[in-house]
């Protein structure tokens, strides 16, 4: 078979879900662990944070027709591995091949400003970091995510690749993984400042640690509520006799 009769060949959906079980069982068998992407229902992601980073990564496209087959992949169990790390995302889709497809997307992390623009916008959102760490992605910081170079990655700042033979920057296979990482950043929402080059324990240590230097910073502040030591002793006779 030619690259382009594998390219142009269609399976049916039960077809591609046979291939990615006997993929994951071949590979359990030689003692690798997979983390294979699940999708329960016809909704790929459920949290809003998950559906704006699909809406996002879909102005990425070159061919638009590769939207709609990623989506089927990834709904029909073909991601059978996606891993998250600092930077990139590596993962393996099965497609018409008997040996599943190589994926690898890498995110440019963000500058030293951008960083401490996103730590001084999460120190003045202190509460919301307790969502974060419950899982979800608070909407007090939505605007890491909506403005532009922030968590989400620009079209410059992401690059593609795929073992497959397509010549589409987003092939198929990427945009099916491009759609699974919508479904981690569902399960954890961490994940958008771990692709940015972000120690999110270290966002939080930082966070957590500014705040705590700010209250104490203000510590001999007078304030009209807080009552003087002299007065609380006449208040409740504490006096000397």
């Amino acid at each position: 078979m030619s690259w382009s009769d594998d390219f142009y060949s269609s399976m049916s959906v039960d077809e591609l879900r046979e291939k990615a079980r006997k993929a994951l069982r071949e590979a359990e068998g030689k003692g690798r662990h997979l983390a294979p992407v699940i999708v329960p229902g016809r909704t790929i992601c459920r949290t809003w944070w998950g559906k704006a980073w699909c809406r996002n990564m879909e102005q990425y496209l070159d061919y638009e027709n590769r939207l709609p087959r990623g989506r089927s992949y990834v709904r029909n169990g073909a991601v059978i591995d996606l891993i998250i790390g600092e930077g990139k995302v590596s993962a393996l889709v099965q497609g018409s091949r008997s040996r599943p497809y190589e994926v690898e997307i890498r995110v440019s992390a963000l500058g030293k400003a951008k960083m401490k623009k996103v730590s001084a916008l999460c120190s003045r959102e202190l509460d919301s970091l307790e969502e974060l760490v419950k899982g979800k992605f608070p909407k007090s910081l939505e605007t890491l995510l909506t403005e532009e170079g922030a968590l989400f990655p620009t079209a410059r700042e992401i690059r593609f690749d795929c073992s497959c033979p397509d010549w589409a920057l987003m092939c198929k296979h990427v945009a099916a993984v491009m759609y699974g990482i919508g479904v981690r950043l569902d399960e954890n929402p961490f994940y958008f400042f771990i692709l940015r080059g972000m120690d999110p324990e270290a966002l939080l240590r930082h966070t957590v640690e500014d705040h705590v230097e700010k209250l104490l910073a203000h510590r001999d502040v007078k304030n009209d509520r807080i009552i003087a030591d002299a007065e609380m002793e006449k208040l409740f006779h504490l006096e000397e006799e």
